[in-house]
């Protein structure tokens, strides 16, 4: 029993258990073995830098787990820079850990109140914990910073904020108000997506009741997982979403571009013919399918042509759809 005593003291002080270095720190130990760093950089200052980049260029490539293995073997050095707390917390974000980016995100906007990417962040954090009447006081107190005034995301910043303000107060069953802030954020920027998306698809289904509040939060989760390529999170919450509100369009769309975008053609094909059970009027729907049918079997094969066909059809009936004209087009069939 001593000796078993002795073998787990040992194991917990071994550095490779302890305190593993990852590759940015190792490779800043093989420069200074070789004597190749500058002086006035040091050993901790090439692994405080390389290892923050590399933990940025982590979660960009989404390998969220070994972002935060990254990050927190510098987290002793830069625990109290906002750029680090920043990143820390996108982070935890995407590996669905909420509070522990609440927490992040709420020590960048304590340093830096007016700052549009953490206050977003934060607000974005409450409304994953389904804190919305909190989420919604972020993004309206983000209206007052001066650099609401500047483009964010490749938006006026005023209009992307007053979308997300949209989105929160459907959440909080508030379809009259919602519709004035999303009605704001097109006037001021029509290239918000978000806010047309909300405003012309997710309202009017909300309004005829294909639509309940718990369902606009499941989407906006969804739509964010996509965009974070957490496929596995997303479609399992729009998995939720459609057995809770069969008839609402724009689920199936977000589900039908997840699936096409992982080469999954025929489940996409069955859950669009699902679809079109509940929505035998939504045109895209069908195009989207008829989509996915063509991929499944290869567009120039005898097995497409019905539903090149159909497509076509399509095309002499509804002559200014668009998506029908980009699936032409990429066939040379326009």
């Amino acid at each position: 029993m001593k000796w078993l005593g002795l073998a787990v003291l040992l194991l917990a002080l071994a550095p490779d258990v302890v305190r593993a270095d990852p590759q940015c720190a190792k490779s800043c130990r093989a420069l200074a073995e070789k004597g190749e760093l500058k002086q006035s950089v040091g050993l901790q200052g090439c692994i405080v830098r390389v290892c923050q980049e590399d933990g940025r260029r982590l979660y960009r490539d989404a390998k969220h787990e070994e972002a935060l293995k990254t990050l927190d073997f510098v987290g002793e050095w830069l625990a109290p820079s906002a750029a680090y707390q920043l990143d820390l917390g996108l982070v935890y974000y995407a590996l669905g850990r909420f509070d522990d980016a609440l927490k992040s995100f709420d020590l960048v906007t304590k340093l830096f109140p007016d700052g549009l990417r953490g206050g977003s962040q934060r607000a974005f954090a409450l409304l994953r914990l389904q804190r919305f009447a909190e989420a919604q006081e972020q993004f309206e107190k983000m209206l007052e910073a001066p650099a609401a005034k500047h483009e964010f995301r490749g938006l006026k910043t005023e209009s992307y904020l007053r979308g997300y303000i949209g989105a929160t107060q459907l959440m909080r069953d508030n379809p009259k108000e919602a519709a004035v802030s999303l009605k704001k954020a097109m006037k001021i920027d029509p290239r918000n997506t978000l806010a047309s998306t909300y405003l012309f698809r997710v309202l009017p289904a909300f309004e005829a009741g294909n639509l309940g509040k718990e369902g606009v939060f499941m989407l906006l989760v969804a739509s964010e997982d996509v965009g974070l390529r957490n496929f596995d999170r997303a479609e399992k919450q729009l998995d939720s979403l459609l057995g809770k509100f069969p008839k609402f369009g724009e689920a199936y769309a977000l589900q039908a571009e997840l699936l096409f975008s992982t080469y999954r053609y025929g489940e996409c094909e069955s859950k669009l013919l699902r679809a079109e059970k509940y929505l035998p009027d939504d045109v895209d729907l069908k195009v989207r399918r008829l989509r996915c049918s063509l991929l499944r079997h290869g567009p120039n094969t005898e097995a497409a042509r019905p539903a090149l066909e159909e497509i076509k059809k399509l095309q002499r009936q509804h002559p200014k759809n668009l998506l029908i004209r980009e699936i032409l087009i990429a066939l040379d069939q326009a």
